[in-house]
């Protein structure tokens, strides 16, 4: 009577049980060669596979997956690895330029040619206290008719990403017969 008691009190082994203890004792399965056997799984083509078919398929599914992710970081890296090479060659020819405006139509025709930008300016703020006409892509504007035109977009100390009046557009960059 005792024996049926206890078995009356005992809570049923659940499924999260049977897991967890799988999980703490990952080597269950290493001397049970008679259970392993006897255990299948049943399989989206219809027939059973042992444990060991079905983690050697879960092994190449996750070698699949993980490959996938590999080939797309290496495509980054490749991406970004072309960036810099473009990057280092806009800097040197920045350092070897001449003049402003040497220094802009180098910035203008590496951001089109080598980025694949519509266009670049480089704009300097003068105190001459004149506003003169653009040499290509330098443009020379006091500070007071930037901030005009910009406003808040001079006083952070952020890059600033977004789109841009059309006020704000044609001040940076004049003489486009395309618009930005």
């Amino acid at each position: 009577m005792t024996d049926q008691a206890a078995t009356k009190t005992a809570p049923p082994v659940t499924e999260q049980d049977v897991v967890a203890y799988l999980k703490a004792h990952p080597d269950f399965f290493v001397h049970q060669d008679e259970l392993l056997r006897s255990l299948t799984l049943p399989h989206d083509s219809g027939r059973a596979i042992s444990l060991v078919e079905r983690q050697v398929h879960l092994f190449r599914e996750q070698r699949d997956m993980l490959r996938n992710e590999l080939g797309e970081l290496i495509e980054i890296a490749r991406h970004n690895d072309r960036l810099f090479e473009k990057s280092k060659r806009l800097l040197t020819q920045v350092i070897e330029a001449r003049s402003l405006i040497e220094m802009a139509s180098v910035i203008d025709d590496s951001i089109r040619g080598d980025f694949g930008l519509d266009a670049a300016s480089l704009i300097l703020f003068d105190d001459a206290g004149t506003d003169a006409e653009p040499e290509g892509a330098l443009i020379r504007v006091t500070r007071e008719a930037a901030q005009s035109q910009l406003g808040a977009l001079l006083e952070g100390q952020r890059a600033v990403c977004g789109q841009f009046r059309l006020e704000q557009r044609a001040f940076l960059f004049p003489q486009r017969d395309n618009p930005i």
